[in-house]
Order: structure tokens, then C-alpha cells, then sequence
């Protein structure tokens, strides 16, 4: 009986084990389907929120900074799972942006290109300092992340700058450089105390604008000209300051960074203020490039009677580059591929103006 009964538990036991395996099987596999190889991303907000599960409603384990390189081994319904420095949990995936890893290169000089800049541990302002440069020093770019480049200083010691503070060693021709002989203030919006704007997601408005401003500054010492920057770190400074700092140079052109906010929720768009009428000039030059280059609404050319306008030179404008309040332009805002293109337009527009 015993044996009998043995029997007939194998005869069930068997079909049963490999239905069992089946279903094993099935759910391994959907795991692995929704998983991805790991990847690296780079947060692209002030601070990003790490959550125990993939909602909102999940506590508050810990935060990332903004340009943290992260991994990333599964995205799941808007919720990317990612291990940084041993922590491990969930953030909301649409402010990652995917990096392109570093690119390795044969080396090259580039020169400090402002009067010091820090040379730090890794690519972001979020790492230590251990150096400093100074202007017209030349250093050998090893490699690059981002816009940050890899350098070796003083023989052999190692450690990255930001691209925006070096210049490439070679200059090419006068006639390559349009902007030769103009100089420009920027004003990066806000800053210190005053943090402008706060964004759905809380980010403050005077750090894309002091990240645009530099970029922007890139572009244009690049095409020749001579840059001043009202701020360069987080640091508040009157509108009186600022509009000083312009009359204390011969000053071309004056360009105020800005990005907007509005109750509205679906306001959203660029647009480009003057005061004076050669500020319109100016303005016109470069919404008109803004609106070919950067694929964000435009809201045009309007008068402004903001005080860094009304009280500065005639050359001068304030840009509203997007909304911080509405979510498309907000994502569109945190890319680095938005600043490039601003740079870029903005540089255009700037050329514009004076190679006329």
C-alpha cells in the first residue's frame, strides 16, 4: 500500500514539478524583460529624491545632486532603480539624461581661459577641490565627461575643469572671429539669498542660470569676444551691482539670463526684452535665432522696463528662457542639449548684431 501510494504521488508529482518549472520560468523571464543592462545617467535637477519603491508615496531614503553620475539597472512605469556609492533605491526617471561616458582622446592643451579656476576630484562642481589654475595657464586635456575636462597640471597630478573655463591653446585666425573686440557683460539671473523662480520640482531659478550663463559665455569667447560675468558662483548681487559692473568696462552688449514662472500652467515659451531702442536691435538678433534653434514656443521680441535695462547701456537685453512653472519646458530646460542650443543661438544672435 505504502509503495502503491508512492506510486500515484509520482504520477501526479511529475507533471506537476514541470508545470512548476514552467511558471518559474515565465516570471524569470518577465523579470529580465523588464530589467535593462546597467546603464550610466546623470541627474539633471538641483536634487532628486531617492524613494524605497517606485512612487511618490515610498519614503525618503536619501537625494542625489545635480550632475551625479548614477547607475541604472531598470526603469520601470516613470521610476529608474539606481546604486550610487552603495545606495540603492528609486527616482523619478525624467530627470536622468543618459551620459555619453567619457571620450578618451589624444591630448591636447587648452588654456585657462578666466582670471582662476578650481580643478577638482571628478566632473561636477560637486566634488573636491584639489587645485587651482590660473589665467593663461596650459593644461593637457586627457579626457572628457560632459562638459568637464579631464587635465594633467604641474607634471603629473590629474583632475578635471570645467569646460567652460578653459579656451583651446590654438587660436585660429582673426577673420574666424567674428566677435573679436566686443565685449559683453552676462548677468546670470538671481542668486545667494535670492533664488528667483522655483520650478515644479523645486528647483531654483538662479542655478540653470548661472549654468546657462557659462555655457553661453563658452560660445562666445569662442567666437572671439571678451566676456565678463556679473556672478560666477552662487552669490547675490543687487541690480545697482550689476548695472555698475557694465559701466565699469567699455561694454558692447549686455545680456541678463532669466527663466519664468506663471500661474498658468500651461505658459510656457522664450522670450527676448529690450528697454532702449538698440536694445531691440539686439533682442530682435537674438529671439530670432532662439526661435530657429531652440525647440521651445516663442513668444517674441517685447519692451521691458526692468531696472538692468532701463538704467544700463542701450545694447542691453533680459532673456526669459522658458518656464520653470510648466512641466515641457522644464524638462526641456534640464538637458544639456537646451543649453547647447541656447549657447549657441545666443552667440548667433550676438554675431548678428555686430559683424553688420
Amino acid at each position: 500500500m505504502f509503495l502503491e501510494n508512492n506510486r500515484v504521488g509520482s504520477r501526479w508529482f511529475i507533471p506537476f514539478f514541470v508545470l512548476f518549472l514552467a511558471t518559474c520560468t515565465f516570471f524569470s523571464t518577465s523579470i529580465h524583460v523588464s530589467a535593462q543592462q546597467e546603464e550610466s545617467y546623470r541627474v539633471g535637477v538641483h536634487s532628486l529624491n531617492i524613494r524605497s519603491g517606485p512612487d511618490f508615496q515610498s519614503p525618503i531614503t536619501g537625494s542625489l545632486s545635480e550632475n551625479t553620475v548614477v547607475k541604472v539597472n531598470e526603469i520601470r512605469y516613470g521610476w529608474a532603480h539606481v546604486n550610487h556609492a552603495g545606495k540603492e533605491g528609486w527616482v523619478a526617471s525624467q530627470y536622468l539624461y543618459k551620459t555619453q561616458g567619457i571620450q578618451t582622446s589624444s591630448p591636447e592643451e587648452v588654456m585657462v581661459d578666466v582670471e582662476s579656476a578650481y580643478i577638482r576630484s571628478g566632473p561636477s562642481e560637486n566634488h573636491n577641490i584639489i587645485g587651482s589654475s590660473f589665467s593663461g595657464d596650459s593644461l593637457e586635456k586627457i579626457a572628457e565627461e560632459g562638459e568637464w575636462f579631464k587635465v594633467r597640471w604641474n607634471g603629473e597630478k590629474v583632475g578635471w575643469i570645467a569646460g567652460w573655463l578653459v579656451a583651446n591653446s590654438f587660436t585660429p585666425p582673426s577673420s574666424n572671429l567674428p566677435l573679436k573686440g566686443v565685449n559683453v557683460v552676462l548677468d546670470a539671473g538671481h542668486g545667494g539669498y535670492d533664488p528667483g523662480a522655483i520650478g515644479l520640482n523645486g528647483l531654483f531659478e538662479k542655478h540653470p542660470t548661472l549654468k546657462t550663463t557659462k555655457r553661453i559665455a563658452q560660445e562666445l569667447r569662442q567666437a572671439g569676444a571678451t566676456v565678463i560675468m556679473t556672478r560666477e558662483r552662487d552669490r547675490y548681487l543687487s541690480l545697482q551691482d550689476r548695472v555698475q559692473i557694465t559701466r565699469s568696462y567699455h561694454t558692447d552688449a549686455f545680456i541678463s539670463i532669466h527663466f519664468n514662472s506663471a500661474d498658468n500652467p500651461y505658459a510656457e515659451g522664450m522670450s527676448s526684452f529690450y528697454y532702449h531702442d538698440s536694445g531691440k536691435e539686439l533682442a530682435t538678433n537674438i529671439q530670432h535665432q532662439l526661435s530657429q534653434k531652440v525647440p521651445l514656443e516663442n513668444d517674441g521680441v517685447q519692451f521691458g522696463n526692468f531696472h538692468v535695462l532701463r538704467e544700463n547701456i542701450g545694447h542691453s537685453v533680459l532673456l526669459e528662457l522658458g518656464f520653470l512653472s510648466t512641466s515641457s519646458d522644464l524638462r526641456a530646460i534640464q538637458s544639456n542639449d537646451y543649453t547647447n542650443r541656447v549657447a549657441k543661438a545666443i552667440s548667433s544672435g550676438v554675431i548678428n548684431q555686430f559683424s553688420n
